[in-house]
């Protein structure tokens, strides 16, 4: 059993096995906690603890977790902790962490963000995780041979990390290695780690790599070699690498050697900010790269193709962005980001323009402002038509317009097909409220900045001439809510989960409330929960999901609840807590965040 406050672990003291405490203000260790005689998992996170209490040598701890706090020192007794597997004291003040106080059963040790100048390991036999990251470290020692260890995680100790590769872990998995003024790699460095499969050297000073691939490199599956000063590459790579991703962003390359395409398992290649001018060739015939990341370099020209498996290139900033003719030439799987949009004004020549204008009966003035706002829109440049300009452009063909609006009137239903033209800022997020739409096969199409809170619904089909702004169709936010009906959930809900999903909520654990969110997002939103979802939403209570409730609603929840949910207080007549009380919110939820 979990419990996240000591009045509901106490409630039943000998099922509770975790305890999770968050943001407590504990003066002193409370006496209740003692109690929970069958507790393996203790985590007090950002409790104001100050020391470590003996008494803990009577709960049967594996798990202890007691990040962001304010601990000095370990005390004596701390070694006869035998079942405890699991250590976390991030971000405390530990100035020493002496080797006869270290449980000799230690499986994962966390460390980060104190003020260590060494950390021994050498009589941890069991030890798997090690995070010492953001600890001078200056006299740090390592073991000659230290296996069993399979990731550890090192972050400006420079004196630490040049001792490092003296070592050897045959056993080690990951190595993370970062803001540590690395200058160079020995020769065998990966020879003394064989068993390596992650690898981060970013954010370091390293200028160049061992002349050849590495001999120990054939479990490598990431590589992330960014921020450093790399000029060069080795020339030859490894054919049997089973390297997946390999990031060299933030260097000063100039050229890649053409053997980087013999890395055969390769799917993601980031190589942003370096000075590149050309890719190898041998690239594009590549099997399985999927993502190309060439942002901010020099590329001018890029081979077209098969590129069998690329999905994804993104080349913002770079001269290659604005070269049509050979975007266009790659396979249209291919999703660019960042290319400059240089078409002319909708497609339109100027003779087209004028004898459009002519029969519309526009002033020479208007046309000027109507051209100039087509050139902006076609170019991607900002542009701030009125709701008359818009319809303006609808009339002349732009591209960026459906060929026909749908007119629709209040009291008729959506058609089953079709596109909306939607004018206005709205407080409804545009892209789920648009996947919402798809689920009736409804395309929703641009949006204007004039009419806050209002939709358009366009036009008298086959009769353009009547398109005027005093004879349209408005509906609010609101309204389209209405009239579009939720998305189904991924998955249905599991029998028992929404009990689970508002523990989880109620717990003021961060991690634990994105886990139901993301519940939420693969379950769909159950309707006992209405209320007090509406009451977190609008009071702000989970400041970290801020951003992420809209967009999760638009797409889940039942039209006029999510209007609850979401319409601005000044458009409001009734209180948060009525809201609440109006969609049933449970007593027990009320009590819960009224406290807070």
């Amino acid at each position: 059993m979990i419990a996240y406050n000591l009045e509901d672990a106490l409630a039943a003291p000998d099922q509770v096995q975790t305890l999770v405490l968050y943001r407590r203000s504990l003066a002193t260790w409370p006496d209740e906690l003692f109690r929970l005689k069958r507790l393996t998992h203790l985590e007090l996170d950002q409790c104001a603890i100050t020391h470590l209490d003996e008494r803990l040598l009577q709960l049967p701890l594996h798990t202890l977790k007691l990040p962001r706090n304010s601990i000095t020192a370990i005390p004596p007794w701390f070694p006869q902790m035998n079942a405890l597997r699991h250590l976390d004291l991030s971000q405390n003040e530990l100035g020493s962490f002496p080797a006869d106080r270290i449980p000799s059963q230690l499986t994962h040790c966390l460390l980060a963000r104190n003020r260590l100048v060494q950390f021994l390991i050498q009589n941890i036999a069991h030890l798997e995780h090690l995070d010492l990251r953001r600890n001078p470290l200056s006299r740090q020692g390592w073991p000659d041979f230290q296996p069993g260890l399979k990731e550890i995680f090192l972050e400006g100790s420079p004196s630490a990390a040049d001792r490092f590769f003296s070592s050897r872990f045959p056993d080690l998995k990951t190595l993370s290695i970062t803001r540590c003024k690395l200058k160079t790699l020995p020769a065998d460095w990966s020879q003394r780690f064989p068993a390596l499969q992650v690898i981060d050297l970013s954010s370091n000073w390293l200028d160049q790599l061992p002349s050849q691939y590495p001999e120990g490199g054939l479990l490598w599956q990431r590589l992330n070699l960014a921020r450093n000063r790399l000029t060069s590459l080795p020339a030859q790579w490894s054919t049997t690498s089973h390297l997946r991703e390999l990031d060299l962003s933030g260097n000063a390359l100039q050229a890649l050697p053409a053997d980087i395409a013999q890395l055969a398992h390769l799917t993601r290649l980031h190589l942003a900010g370096n000075p590149l001018q050309r890719l190898p060739s041998e690239l594009s015939s590549h099997r399985r790269l999927k993502v190309l990341q060439v942002k901010n370099t020099r590329l001018s020209d890029l081979d077209p193709g098969p590129w069998p498996a690329l999905e994804k290139l993104m080349l913002q900033g770079t001269p290659l962005s604005g070269r049509e003719d050979i975007l266009r030439s790659l396979p249209s799987r291919i999703k660019v980001t960042g290319k400059k949009r240089i078409d002319t004004p909708g497609a339109l020549s100027l003779s087209s323009f004028r004898k459009k204008a002519e029969k519309a009966g526009w002033t020479s003035i208007h046309q000027a402002r109507i051209w100039k706002l087509a050139e902006d829109l076609s170019a991607g440049r900002k542009a701030k038509p009125t709701l008359q300009d818009h319809l303006d452009l609808w009339n002349l063909g732009l591209p960026e317009y459906p060929d026909a609006l749908i007119r629709l009137s209040p009291g008729r239903k959506l058609p089953p097909q079709g596109r909306l033209l939607v004018f206005g800022r709205s407080w409804l997020p545009t892209q789920p409220l648009a996947q919402r739409a798809r689920g009736l096969g409804i395309t929703l199409v641009s949006s204007g900045e004039d009419y806050p809170d209002m939709v358009l619904f366009g036009s008298p089909q086959g009769n353009p001439e009547s398109l005027h702004a005093g004879r349209q169709t408005w509906w609010t936010a609101a309204g389209l809510m209405d009239a579009l009906p939720p998305l189904p959930p991924n998955r249905p809900m599991p029998e028992g989960n929404e009990a689970k999903i508002a523990q989880l909520l109620r717990s003021g654990m961060p991690i634990y409330q994105a886990i139901a969110r993301q519940d939420l997002q693969d379950h769909g939103i159950p309707q006992n929960l209405y209320g007090e979802l509406l009451l977190i939403i609008r009071k702000g209570l989970i400041p970290q999901l801020r951003k992420e409730w809209p967009g999760l609603l638009v797409r889940y929840g039942r039209g006029d609840w999510v209007v609850d949910c979401l319409r601005p207080r000044k458009e409001n007549r009734e209180d948060d807590l009525a809201l609440a009380k109006k969609w049933k919110v449970s007593q027990q939820a009320l009590e819960h965040w009224m406290n807070l």
